[in-house]
């Protein structure tokens, strides 16, 4: 209850029952309001990242639904937003007066950039993407406060498959613009732990819960 705990939310609200990428997108990924926010109350979850590839699965109505939805029940969310500032937030926490900045953000797809419109530029509603922006965003906020630990939460990786060359780079160039710890997840599979630039990237944590039909053993992950 007094943990500060933080879990990826790799679905969407939404009030229409057809996606309008239903004919486009191999996964759409839907959850109930109620039973949803009932059970983050119930394990204390008090903060979710959002920058991935399902929070647009509904098109903008359903982004901002779930945004509102977030609002109501006062759980803290970072990751996506109205505009591209807004997706690129950060939480701050201080802790045994300690210091933190947490970050989050989804690695550049062209399909989700292209066929899915699914990134927050500008004006623009979507997600954070760990793109050029979000980095000199992390740069800047370690040159400002060289005492505070960064942290990035990054949504990447292919599903259950290793760690892949583009998340290796990434990880390298987040560390080396300022991130102090990189957690990983997206492959929905554990992913190993690396030292980059003397600082840890937890490539991949797997999934808590993730209803995934066995495709644990068809994948062999």
């Amino acid at each position: 209850e007094n943990d500060l705990n933080i879990a990826n939310f790799e679905a969407v609200f939404a009030l229409e029952t057809q996606s309008p990428l239903a004919h486009k997108k191999p996964f759409i990924l839907k959850a109930d309001v109620e039973q949803t926010l009932g059970a983050f109350k119930n394990i204390h979850l008090n903060h979710v990242v959002l920058a991935n590839n399902h929070l647009k699965d509904y098109g903008d109505r359903g982004l901002i639904y779930t945004l509102q939805q977030f609002d109501q029940a006062n759980l803290s969310y970072m990751g996506a937003g109205l505009n591209q500032k807004d997706a690129h937030s950060y939480f701050e926490i201080t802790f045994n007066n300690k210091h933190y900045a947490i970050f989050n953000g989804y690695w550049h797809r062209d399909t989700a950039y292209l066929d899915y419109d699914f990134y927050a530029l500008g004006h623009k509603n979507g997600v954070a993407c760990l793109n050029g922006v979000l980095i000199d965003q992390i740069g800047r906020y370690k040159q400002t406060n060289p005492e505070h630990k960064v942290i990035v939460i990054c949504h990447w990786g292919v599903d259950f498959k290793p760690v892949t060359k583009e998340q290796s780079k990434l990880a390298k160039i987040l560390t080396q613009a300022g991130a102090d710890l990189i957690v990983g997840h997206g492959a929905h599979t554990i992913q190993p732990i690396q030292m980059i630039t003397q600082k840890p990237v937890v490539f991949g944590i797997g999934n808590a819960v993730f209803n995934s039909n066995g495709e644990y053993d068809a994948h062999n992950a």
